[in-house]
């Protein structure tokens, strides 16, 4: 029940945390549970996050009539999914996709409405993505990218005030944070003991899935406080098992 509440309010937040549901039938999966076990850890689990969001999928019911959870995820999608798009928040020539966006709809004839302007970009999202799939999923590809490292406009807006060496610094520490979360991820997928195998496999699930289904929109360094938490996990895994190597190798040279 409170992982229930957890997930609802998180996606009333980021609608794209739904995708951390994976790592719970990936758990069921690699420790061989009965399906009645799977039911007893989901059920209650998507029933209380399903309380917390029907309230809002009931008002915006009532107020577009249609189930919606967010009328902006679809200008979200567009932002990431257009001839102009670099995958971030701005084009290639530096100009803020929230501009194009506002450009755009101010261009389209008759009046303008929340839900009009939802269809809208869901439609030329999806239009631009069939008609340039290659285009498309190289942008994927340089989404994900950016979602675990950083882009080329990353700290230039908003934060251009911080000292390129501290910027340089922060970069380091967390490519470090990064290699050691790998080793972890590797070391506890590989471990024979179920318990470690079962924690790292819903880690990297819960991870890669809200990466995943974050980049389909658009991607910006700062997204990835969701998921940091977890890679401070994976990467403590790997301090462990730096730890305890070093322990055997001390050891075995003979010292208590």
């Amino acid at each position: 029940a409170g992982a229930g509440l957890v997930l609802g309010m998180g996606i009333l937040t980021r609608p794209d945390l739904g995708a951390l549901v994976l790592p719970v039938g990936l758990f069921w999966a690699v420790g061989r549970r009965p399906w009645s076990w799977l039911a007893r850890l989901t059920l209650p689990m998507m029933l209380v996050s399903g309380m917390v969001l029907a309230p809002w999928l009931f008002r915006n019911y009532q107020l577009h009539q249609r189930v919606l959870l967010t009328t902006d995820s679809a200008e979200a999608l567009w932002l990431g999914n257009n001839a102009r798009s670099t995958g971030t928040l701005w084009d290639r020539d530096g100009i803020a996709m929230a501009r194009l966006a506002e450009q755009a709809l101010v261009a389209l004839p008759g009046p303008r409405t929340e839900l009009g302007n939802h269809d809208w970009f869901m439609r030329e999202a999806l239009h631009w993505i069939r008609e340039n799939p290659t285009d498309a999923g190289r942008g994927f590809m340089k989404k994900l990218y950016f979602s675990w490292w950083f882009s080329p406009g990353y700290a230039t807006r908003h934060y251009e005030w911080i000292p390129r060496p501290i910027l340089w610094f922060y970069k380091a520490l967390y490519g470090g944070l990064l290699i050691m979360a790998l080793v972890g991820a590797v070391t506890g997928l590989s471990s024979t003991r179920p318990a470690i195998k079962r924690f790292a496999l819903v880690c990297a699930a819960a991870a890669g899935g809200f990466s995943l289904v974050h980049v389909l929109f658009h991607a910006e360094g700062r997204h990835r406080v969701v998921v940091m938490p977890i890679v401070a996990m994976l990467a403590a895994c790997s301090l462990r098992r730096a730890n305890g190597a070093l322990s055997i190798w001390y050891n075995a040279r003979g010292h208590d």
